[in-house]
């Protein structure tokens, strides 16, 4: 598993150690998955106020990403859709 998975996956799982030690690493924080969902659009959809911290401290973290937006009722089911495909 690459890093920019293991990092994504700690942010589904709402890991901020982990997401902090994937960016110590080199996880690219604005890492997306499909439909331009960022590890910042899972945070602020699910409240990880921890992993968004995480986020914001690296000075490349792009707070104006866009993600297709008739997408974020269905963020739930991406995110475990993501998590099972990359196990």
């Amino acid at each position: 598993m690459n890093i920019h998975t293991k990092f994504m996956r700690a942010v589904i799982e709402n890991k901020p150690d982990d997401v902090k030690t994937c960016l110590s690493q080199g996880a690219d924080v604005n890492t997306s998955i499909v439909h331009g969902i960022t590890a910042l659009h899972i945070c602020a959809r699910f409240n990880y106020v921890d992993v968004l911290k995480a986020l914001l401290c690296d000075p490349t973290c792009n707070i104006r990403a866009t993600m297709t937006m008739s997408k974020i009722d269905e963020m739930k089911s991406i995110c475990d859709a993501y998590l099972q495909n990359t196990a």
